[in-house]
């Protein structure tokens, strides 16, 4: 027969009967944490790369300050 209503399985999920709620749950949670992790990682690389643009302008800035300080003292 068909399913419908409750019986129905979520859209993109297997339906493994050899797998209990609680190792779903487990499961699930493990995927939550692997993609948090990964997240995480991704977030910290960008955050490192903008850091080393902010430092390379900052350098950048205070360089031309220099030079318009020698060019006022001549």
């Amino acid at each position: 027969g068909d399913k419908s209503g409750d019986d129905a399985p979520i859209k993109g999920r297997s339906t493994n009967k050899g797998e209990t709620p609680a190792e779903r749950i487990s499961n699930d949670s493990e995927e939550i944490a692997r993609i948090d992790a990964q997240m995480a990682k991704e977030l910290e690389e960008q955050q490192e790369k903008e850091d080393l643009r902010m430092n390379e302008k900052i350098d950048r800035d205070v360089e031309v300050a220099r030079i318009h300080v020698e060019e006022e003292i001549q």
